[in-house]
């Protein structure tokens, strides 16, 4: 299993959960594993969260602090859905950027910052 820490942390002005809510599963477990491979990070580059978006599907959100690389953005994160009933498998994905103060949007899309 991986391990469940309900820690608020913070990229910028944004709130972030790590982990999962207290009742976090098996099947939350192999969604964020599924989630980490498909988008090619390791579990101690970002924060996760996991959260219900049908019957059966999950969606788990990668976000990485960039920041201190990139003066344009200030974060990324990635919105993988799975499915976790039957076959678990990776049924959605894309990349959302969060902008730095001054180069564009303020909350995660997928308009490139300036």
């Amino acid at each position: 299993m991986i391990p469940r820490r309900a820690l608020a942390g913070s990229v910028g002005s944004l709130v972030i959960l790590l982990g999962c809510s207290t009742g976090a599963s098996e099947a939350d477990d192999h969604a964020v594993g599924l989630a980490l491979a498909h988008a090619d990070v390791q579990a101690d580059e970002v924060q996760i969260e996991v959260r219900e978006v049908g019957p059966g599907e999950v969606e788990v959100l990668l976000v990485r602090d960039v920041s201190a690389q990139d003066d344009s953005v200030r974060a990324v994160r990635h919105v993988v859905t799975v499915t976790v009933q039957g076959t678990r498998q990776v049924i959605g994905s894309r990349v959302e950027q969060a902008c730095q103060p001054g180069r564009g949007h303020h909350d995660f899309a997928s308009d490139p910052c300036l």
